[in-house]
């Protein structure tokens, strides 16, 4: 069963301290920290917020088939289970945890990084959106970070699926506003930090790293 899976170690895929206030503070800072780099990346260059994302089309119907107000959950769990979840059991858990077991976490970590990469290249960059590859190598490894940290996918997967659902809506009101868009943007990522520093702050101390 998935939520009892555990690689030699002793490292369960949902193990760590769980959902507490203090992973989910660092799943929002992470998820936060990302969206304020694409922030300062859209003040040399504002057309990028058109490239930070490609949607798929199932996105793009449900976008138009429902209310706007329902589009935020509906896209954050469409991103958590079919989007996030499986992405950080492949390359976190296993590409990094699972594969340096033989060959060491450099190593480990090297090949993640090519794979997490090279798979977002394939989508970006023949649309011409090769800008989007810097906070998506930076979300790389920030999210191996947070996974060592925690030793928590599902917290991995969190701050995935809210990085996404953010660039995910912004880029349906891209179409309807670019200043509307714009202003969603920075609104929520200051909404990210604020609450996840609020978490940490008030999160009990940590036991388990």
């Amino acid at each position: 069963m998935l939520l009892s899976y555990s690689y030699m170690g002793g490292i369960t895929i949902f193990g760590g301290s769980g959902f507490s206030r203090d992973n989910v503070g660092m799943a929002l800072a992470v998820s936060g920290g990302l969206h304020l780099l694409i922030v300062f990346m859209l003040l040399s260059s504002p057309a990028s917020i058109l490239y930070m994302h490609t949607m798929l089309p199932l996105d793009l119907y449900i976008m138009q088939a429902l209310p706007i107000i329902l589009l935020l959950p509906i896209l954050f769990l469409m991103e958590f289970f079919f989007v996030a979840l499986p992405e950080e059991l492949y390359c976190r858990a296993f590409l990094v945890d699972g594969v340096s077991r033989s060959v060491g976490y450099p190593i480990a970590v090297a090949t993640a990084m090519g794979v997490w990469v090279g798979l977002h290249a394939i989508t970006r960059i023949p649309a011409g959106a090769s800008v989007a590859l810097i906070p998506i190598g930076a979300g790389g490894l920030a999210l191996i970070w947070l996974y060592m940290t925690t030793r928590n996918i599902g917290i991995t997967a969190l701050a995935h699926a809210v990085y996404n659902t953010v660039i995910d809506f912004t880029a349906v009101l891209v179409d309807v506003d670019v200043s509307l868009a714009l202003l969603f943007f920075v609104f929520s990522t200051l909404v990210e930090l604020a609450t996840a520093g609020f978490l940490l702050l008030t999160g009990e101390p940590r036991v388990e790293l």
